[in-house]
């Protein structure tokens, strides 16, 4: 993608501007953001959920895999929906964003000590209403995996990923985690290539899991943060493509319990394992005629699954 945040030509600075703009700066900002060249679909009106909606021909049902950079349909859609969030989808915009969070652990600490190691990481950045930062970088083309660290408070969202993008809000909602405020830009400035160096320091996170797992069963001190969650290539099948397929297991309710107790086994309270999941394309299929389990119906199904007995549905399977 083209450098979407220099202030003197391109969509940041016409998104900081559009606060005094007499049209809709969520609109503004979302055509800027596809004419720069990314990739944007709708969220739900103060949250961070794809929003599921169809504008002119255009079929916006799958999340980040219904991202569009045409102009026109992006400008029809926030005419359509005016209220919509804005996301922003990391592999075909050529981004990757490394998300850190400090609601519950203060990922900012990683942060500090990869720049302490490596100097300052000079790209645009992105405040988050909870006082969290993204981090945008140029992926090159190269194909990225996403990792999720919330033991640390980070996540990096690349391949099958998105983030919210300014200037969307979220409304306070605590089941959810949300904290109440604006998304803004902090650093103007073009996206900076991805650095080899951040993906090794944080890949040093897979070695501390692997070793975790070689040597489960012996006694942890509780100041040790859990691992990051290692999702099996049946997980990531099911992220994919979605669980109503099943993916191999005897039903779609079994394969919802192996994605969720991937996460139990890591450690992952319920709203956290929510929060991933709504964001993801798990509760989604092609098949739109079938019911999105989300909201607390969805905390319901995660909680009734981990008062049950754990059980591999599928051989070879991790649980």
């Amino acid at each position: 993608m083209t450098d979407v945040k220099n202030p003197a030509e391109t969509p940041a600075a016409s998104v900081h501007n559009s606060y005094h703009h007499p049209e809709n700066p969520l609109q503004v900002a979302a055509c800027n953001y596809a004419r720069a060249g990314a990739y944007v679909f709708p969220l739900v009106d103060g949250a961070k959920e794809p929003l599921n909606t169809t504008v002119r021909e255009h079929a916006f049902l799958h999340g980040v895999h219904s991202a569009t950079n045409d102009v026109d349909i992006v400008r029809a859609c926030w005419e359509q929906h005016p209220r919509a969030n804005i996301g922003i989808a990391m592999k075909p915009s050529g981004l990757v964003v490394w998300d850190i969070d400090v609601k519950d652990v203060d990922g900012m600490q990683d942060l500090h000590k990869y720049e302490r190691q490596y100097g300052e990481v000079d790209t645009v950045r992105a405040r988050t209403p909870s006082g969290g930062v993204h981090l945008y970088f140029n992926s090159g083309g190269q194909k990225i995996r996403s990792k999720a660290n919330r033991a640390r408070g980070w996540d990096l969202k690349a391949t099958g990923g998105y983030v919210v993008a300014p200037p969307s809000s979220l409304n306070e909602n605590v089941g959810k985690g949300y904290v109440a405020g604006v998304y803004e830009w902090i650093a103007w400035k073009e996206e900076a290539p991805l650095p080899s160096t951040l993906l090794e320091f944080l890949d040093a996170t897979d070695i501390s899991a692997s070793h975790d797992e070689k040597t489960q069963g012996a006694v942890q001190p509780a100041s040790i943060p859990s691992p990051y969650v290692v999702l099996h290539d049946v997980i990531i099948e099911l992220i994919q493509r979605g669980w109503f397929e099943g993916c191999g297991y005897p039903s779609p309710s079994e394969a919802r319990a192996a994605v969720y107790r991937a996460f139990m086994n890591r450690h992952w309270p319920d709203n956290a394992i929510a929060e991933v999941i709504e964001a993801s394309l798990l509760r989604r299929h092609r098949d739109t005629t079938r019911r999105d389990v989300i909201g607390a119906e969805l905390l319901a199904d995660i909680a009734r699954v981990r008062k049950l007995p754990c059980t591999n549905a599928r051989k070879g399977a991790a649980e």
